[in-house]
């Protein structure tokens, strides 16, 4: 299968007859949106419809949703809500598969100023009823069963449905039919038909809040992130632009719709020229094989642990990849040979990555296509642009953003690392239930976002950690991005982690885990004398480890957990004292 090789880029790092392409791309798509109109989701899938009612929005569940039959889901949902008492500022929460009918509701509930509150349905019961209970959901509307977990037990469970036959103290709402019946909640269906003599009010904002996302909570309780529809769109278009969408742009992804990621790049942006999204109940390699090779997916959105997994399924059995012509990576660490891999193993030369968080509501670096492996490893790339959705005085981008100095607050000179911050107009409002002094991330009218970086002289940015990612031993500051960079460039490694672990004598010291690259076997100790001969003495790793890709702990969407790998080394070395 011929592939795309890295020396098709130019000395300076980019790929001249794809940035054309792109640009030829962005400019129809720019000519299309001449102007930014602030609107509501609801509004916003009502103009698409508009524009392209019979056309295809969504595929799940092996069913063609049109723009016309997801804003029709989507007013119905919202009259249904309102007929049952659900109001501007009310929270709905919704814990469901990833089909059409979750963005329709998502988009529906901003009609009438409600909050939609996606779930992670992965969490455990003690972990679902914490979010339950902090946003003080109205409603929950839930899938009975999900990737194969009864969603009722959990519920039970988390004493959301007390027993059965029981009313909670919340309105549940399930989607899927038992043979059982109900016990204690009322059918969608049945909701829905419920509200069929309700014309909903237009009660929505675009600046009003749309909806509550939790991260992750990697480390303390999960904070409940504000989001807006003015804002989810302008990133989404930023998206569609940065990549050149066309009106037969259709995107394939598995990522879960209880994170931004796949609403933010997958879903939404393909809803500002009429395109398409497939969607996934959950990651299947030799499913997307098969619906590559169909010729319909021109465009590939996921994880590096989702591309890698798809790609041994590739060099084993080769596939003829239809359409696809591009790919979204987001996550953690790729290195070159890794980029080099995606490139020629799916055989496309348009690939994109990006670096955010859910506080920005999406992206807010991007590497866009045409763009070296070296960059691509290397950077998070150049500050997202969103053309007429963005700042005008800042050349359209979406955010305006500066480095500052940790420890003086002043902003850094040129070359020097500082922690990233953003203010206006797509910056989160705020968590959920913090205010003021309990919410430290915002001072001044700028967000801060705890992320290490500086800018190099072409201009692109690289990431070095989180400021709870780095360590100090012996009193100097270490970037543990800094050392996995280095680290992942030798060929028998496919990709390092650096976490800090105690030491008696420093502090704290590196400790790096290693994945080999497929048919090797490092050297550990010699990765270790590399980087003596490469570093300052303060950043080598004093323990190194291998670790399977597998085996490297991760969260539901597929991101590194760091304090897994930190818990694996502590008793590693505990094994060995």
């Amino acid at each position: 299968m011929p592939g795309v090789t890295s020396d098709m880029m130019t000395s300076k790092g980019h790929n001249s007859a794809v940035l054309a392409r792109v640009a030829e791309r962005r400019d129809a798509l720019a000519r299309s949106w001449p102007t930014w109109t602030p609107r509501t989701l609801a509004q916003h899938i009502e103009h698409s419809s508009s524009r392209w009612p019979q056309r295809t929005c969504i595929v799940s569940d092996g069913k063609n949703w049109t723009y016309s039959k997801v804003a029709d889901l989507s007013r119905r949902a919202a009259d249904a809500f309102f007929a049952a008492g659900v109001r501007t500022g009310d929270r709905v929460g919704l814990m469901m598969r990833n089909t059409a009918e979750f963005f329709a509701l998502e988009f529906g509930l901003t009609r009438i100023g409600a909050i939609t509150v996606p779930i992670n349905y992965l969490l455990a019961p003690e972990e679902i009823r914490f979010i339950v209970d902090n946003s003080s959901l109205s409603t929950l509307v839930f899938d009975t069963e999900i990737v194969g977990r009864n969603m009722i037990k959990v519920l039970a469970d988390a004493g959301i449905i007390p027993a059965y036959g029981e009313k909670g103290a919340i309105e549940l709402v399930a989607r899927s039919r038992e043979p059982q019946g109900s016990a204690g909640w009322i059918w969608l269906d049945d909701y829905l038909a419920a509200g069929r003599s309700t014309a909903a009010p237009e009660a929505g904002s675009p600046d009003l809040p749309c909806a509550i996302m939790y991260t992750a909570g990697s480390t303390g309780t999960p904070k409940g992130v504000i989001l807006t529809s003015d804002a989810l769109q302008r990133e989404a278009y930023g998206t569609a632009l940065t990549r050149g969408f066309t009106p037969d742009w259709c995107s394939l992804t598995a990522l879960p719709p209880f994170h931004l990621f796949g609403f933010a790049q997958c879903v939404l942006p393909p809803t500002f020229i009429g395109g398409q999204v497939v969607l996934q109940e959950r990651f299947d390699p030799v499913e997307q094989l098969k619906l590559i090779k169909s010729g319909a997916i021109t465009d590939l959105v996921g994880v590096a642990a989702m591309f890698y997994r798809l790609l041994d399924l590739i060099d084993n059995e080769p596939y003829p990849l239809g359409s696809l012509r591009s790919a979204y990576v987001g996550g953690d660490l790729v290195p070159e040979s890794g980029w080099q891999r995606i490139r020629h193993g799916l055989g496309i030369d348009e690939i994109t990555s990006g670096f955010g968080s859910t506080e920005v509501q999406g992206t807010s670096f991007m590497v866009p296509p045409g763009h070296s492996n070296e960059i691509l490893a290397n950077t998070i790339g150049w500050p997202s642009l969103s053309g007429c959705a963005g700042l005008a005085e800042f050349g359209g981008a979406e955010h305006e953003w500066r480095l500052v100095d940790v420890a003086t607050g002043e902003p850094t000179a040129p070359g020097e690392v500082g922690e990233l911050q953003f203010r206006y107009p797509t910056i989160s409002p705020g968590y959920w239930r913090m205010e003021g002094a309990a919410d430290p991330s915002r001072k001044d009218g700028w967000f801060r976002s705890g992320d290490l970086v500086r800018v190099r002289e072409d201009g692109a940015a690289v990431f070095l950690g989180r400021n709870n990612e780095t360590f100090r031993s012996g009193g100097e500051l270490v970037s543990a991005r800094e050392i996995e960079i280095f680290l992942s460039k030798v060929p028998t490694v496919a990709a390092a982690y650096v976490v800090g672990v105690p030491d008696p004598l420093w502090g704290q010291v590196g400790c790096a885990w290693i994945v080999p690259a497929a048919g090797q076997e490092p050297d550990l100790a010699a990765l270790i004398e590399h980087c003596r001969a490469n570093l300052a003495r303060y950043k080598v790793p004093k323990h190194a480890y291998l670790i399977s890709e597998a085996a490297v702990p991760t969260s539901p969407s597929g991101k590194l957990r760091k304090r897994g790998l930190v818990d694996l080394a502590l008793d590693r070395l505990a094994s060995e004292s």
